[in-house]
C-alpha cells in the first residue's frame, strides 16, 4: 500500500466504525491533517492489547516496532498504513492513544 493514501484509506475503512481503533486515535490524526501535516509517514504511538495467544502472531506478520510488553498490553508505534494492517487482525483487541511521558493518574 502507497503510504501517500494511507490515511485516506484508513477514514474510508473506519468510516461506520473504528472497531478496536480508539477514537482518540483518529482524532488526533485528524487534528494533525488539519494543521497540516503529512500523517501518512507519521508513526503514532499507541498501547495495543493483544489476545494472549495471539502475539507471536502479531509480533511476525505485523510491519511494527514493539518497544514493550507487559503480558497483553504492547506498546508500539504504527503509521496509518500499519493501523489499517493491525485492526483487522484479529488477534489485536484494542488500539489507544498512548499518554505523554511524565503523566499521571489522580
Amino acid at each position: 500500500m502507497a503510504e501517500q493514501d494511507s490515511y485516506q484509506k484508513l477514514l474510508e475503512a473506519t468510516k461506520d466504525s473504528y472497531g478496536n481503533i480508539a477514537s482518540s486515535i483518529m482524532d488526533t490524526l485528524a487534528s494533525l491533517v488539519d494543521l497540516g501535516h503529512d500523517v501518512n509517514i507519521l508513526s503514532m504511538p499507541m498501547l495495543a492489547e493483544i489476545s494472549t495467544e495471539g502475539f507471536e502472531k502479531v509480533k511476525e506478520s505485523a510491519t511494527i516496532y514493539i518497544y514493550l510488553r507487559n503480558e497483553n498490553i504492547v506498546a508500539l508505534a504504527a503509521t496509518p498504513a500499519q493501523l489499517l494492517e493491525l485492526m483487522n487482525m484479529p488477534e489485536i483487541i484494542s488500539l489507544e492513544a498512548s499518554r505523554p511521558g511524565g503523566s499521571s493518574d489522580n
